[in-house]
């Protein structure tokens, strides 16, 4: 028989029950003793090392558990688990979502510049992709999420009418421009494709000659040049392609600006303002996946600096939001530019000055909201976490309002459902 809307509200209400009955529960036990007050959370800066007297990271999986980069002049992918393993190549610019294919490039400026990728975590599984049958002066800039497809920048192999041309590789198809027509600015990883979707459909990036344009294509409707400016470039795109992100500028001579872009809103476009006391001047890099969390980096009084933005918090200083959240562990570190974001938006990377003044990639994170005591063994989120959330919000602790209400009285029955709705979200 089927479902009716009905059944569905009656499954719905005796969902919400069985939780509140959890947390009854959870209740009992916190007032047995059960619960405990687990240490504040706050989130953390790792330097991820080097393989050489630099490091620099560009990009982070979907989980936040794989970091690419260059360092000490080639590639690199970092693990909790491997810490940083060497790759050969000279730059790692993209990582599939699960972590196993990694876009970048080899070889110097000019004709010797390749687009590569690796399907494992060494230097033996470099890949040249061989772009339109030449490979020169070709420089792969991203991985789609399902690791199925290759975006970039590469020389168009026709050496009567030479161009740089935005493509996108597979190793079924091998290597097509983005769509007929296409050129770019120039050779190298500034220019051409940028990013791709999850499931490769949406590719973004800039294209041009002179005063370059950002774009976004899909096979159904081609490409479009979505923004009215002067000059701009999409630099990521979030999973399901809805939410472009990028610079513009309007004017010559203009610094420029950093943007999200929208498909289904209007205006579609949001400008997102430049970190305090600096010139205008800023570019938003990464997304999370439902494209909610812009990160990159801003100008402000102490010149360039990671700022992170979302659309209740508007733009921040990615240092002192760390801060602010009690990282005392940043103390001392400059953070230069934010590359890259987690699909849950809980992992940040990039690279910037160490307190020893070495130029490091790093990564930062937050903890998991809902993961109350911090347990380590799986499964990491169970009915531990309701009696530890039951007994801080009995101690008054600021963990408690989940919410993050000003209004007294700020611990109240919406950071109960607060905390329902993040435990279902789950960790990463």
């Amino acid at each position: 028989m089927p479902t009716t809307q009905s059944h569905r509200d009656q499954r719905e209400g005796e969902n919400v029950k069985t939780c509140w009955r959890v947390l009854g529960a959870a209740a009992l036990m916190a007032v047995a003793g059960w619960g405990s007050s687990a240490a504040a959370q706050a989130p953390a800066i790792t330097d991820l090392g080097a393989v050489g007297p630099e490091s620099r990271a560009y990009a982070v999986s979907a989980s936040g558990q794989v970091v690419v980069g260059e360092s000490g002049g080639q590639a690199f992918v970092w693990s909790q688990g491997t810490g940083m393993i060497a790759l050969g190549g000279r730059r790692a610019t993209g990582v599939s979502a699960n972590g196993e294919v990694i876009s970048g490039y080899a070889g110097g400026e000019g004709p010797s510049m390749r687009s590569v990728r690796w399907t494992a975590w060494s230097p033996g599984a470099l890949q040249d992709l061989s772009t339109f049958g030449d490979g020169s002066y070709s420089a792969a800039n991203g991985v789609a999420g399902n690791g199925s497809l290759i975006i970039g920048n590469a020389f168009n192999g026709d050496y009567e009418m030479p161009d740089t041309v935005p493509y996108r590789w597979t190793s079924a198809g091998a290597t097509q421009s983005v769509w007929a027509g296409a050129v770019t600015a120039g050779s190298g990883p500034k220019w051409g494709a940028q990013a791709a979707s999850h499931d490769g459909l949406v590719i973004v990036g800039n294209e041009g000659l002179g005063w370059i344009k950002a774009f976004r294509w899909t096979p159904a409707d081609g490409k479009s040049n979505f923004l009215s400016a002067y000059e701009s470039s999409a630099q990521a795109v979030s999973t399901d392609g809805g939410t472009v992100a990028g610079y513009y500028k309007n004017a010559p001579g203009n610094d420029h600006s950093a943007y999200v872009w929208r498909a289904w809103r209007t205006p579609q476009r949001i400008d997102i303002p430049d970190l305090p006391g600096g010139a205008d001047r800023a570019t938003a890099n990464a997304l999370s996946g439902d494209g909610a969390k812009v990160a990159g980096w801003g100008t402000g009084s102490a010149g360039q600096e990671a700022l992170i933005w979302d659309e209740t918090r508007g733009t921040q200083n990615l240092r002192e939001a760390l801060i602010a959240d009690g990282a005392g562990s940043v103390a001392g570190w400059v953070l230069t530019s934010a590359t890259g974001v987690s699909a849950n938006g809980q992992v940040i990377v990039g690279y910037g000055t160490n307190p020893a003044g070495q130029v490091r990639a790093w990564r930062v994170t937050w903890p998991c909201y809902a993961n109350c005591d911090q347990s380590v063994t799986a499964p990491a989120l169970n009915i531990n976490d309701f009696s530890c959330f039951l007994a801080r919000f009995a101690q008054g602790d600021p963990y408690a309002n989940c919410d993050n209400s000003t209004t007294p009285p700020v611990f109240n029955v919406a950071d109960f459902s607060c905390f329902l709705s993040r435990y279902a979200a789950g960790c990463p």
